[in-house]
């Protein structure tokens, strides 16, 4: 057998045969590798495309946190002093209509939950300081809309000053003052935002300061109270 295999060598056969063997080997060989090439720019196109996306839905959310602390510089101040001014009603054994307590406008950014392989896709088409800001920005819009929510709350206890319903009672008057309290201190904090908190962190996030406002500010008067409040 092996002068066979010898023969069918020498005779130029076998040669033939592995070349044919070795080219087709190579051709499977290279047509694998393209094949995983491609695959894996398919599937980077795909993790860049959702980070961007991603980088979008925080850009927005970012933006959204920008325009409402613009809108509490704007009044925040007043409407500390109205609620101030609530308090005292209520530690003087006042009265005050619902109208003029009024209700604010709470404008509040837009929802965002993103988990640790978001941000991850996130930091894979941006620089890392920027995203650091990002991260920074989007914390302070979750805490910042727990504080709006209470304010929403805590508002509806003013409410107990209105002597529509029958006479506020001693009780009644010492909620009103703690919600008041609750709210001049998430006012407080909100403003601090606006002003210092945040702004290195929103520059950081590629937001430069503006002056935008939330779309509610078209419904509210000089104090950041809704017009026309019944």
């Amino acid at each position: 057998m092996f002068h066979a295999v010898r023969q069918w060598w020498g005779g130029g056969r076998g040669k033939s045969t592995a070349r044919l063997f070795a080219f087709e080997f190579l051709v499977v060989v290279a047509g694998v590798l393209v094949a995983q090439a491609l695959a894996n720019w398919v599937a980077e196109r795909g993790q860049r495309a959702e980070g961007e996306r991603l980088l979008a839905q925080t850009v927005y959310t970012a933006k959204g946190l920008q325009r409402d602390l613009s809108y509490w510089q704007r009044y925040g101040t007043c409407l500390r002093g109205h609620v101030a001014t609530i308090s005292r009603a209520a530690a003087d054994g006042d009265v005050l209509s619902a109208e003029r307590i009024g209700r604010p406008a709470l404008p509040a950014p837009p929802d965002l939950a993103l988990n640790g392989d978001d941000w991850r896709k996130i930091r894979d088409v941006i620089p890392e300081e920027q995203a650091g800001g990002l991260i920074s920005v989007i914390g302070t819009a979750e805490t910042y809309s727990s504080a709006i929510a209470d304010i929403a709350e805590q508002w509806a206890t003013l409410r107990l000053l209105d002597g529509a319903t029958g006479s506020p009672s001693a009780a009644d008057r010492a909620q009103v003052r703690l919600a008041a309290t609750r709210i001049d201190n998430h006012l407080r904090w909100i403003m601090f935002q606006g002003s210092t908190g945040s702004v290195e962190n929103l520059r950081q996030a590629g937001l430069p300061p503006n002056g935008d406002l939330p779309p509610s500010a078209r419904f509210v008067d000089d104090c950041g109270l809704l017009k026309d409040w019944r």
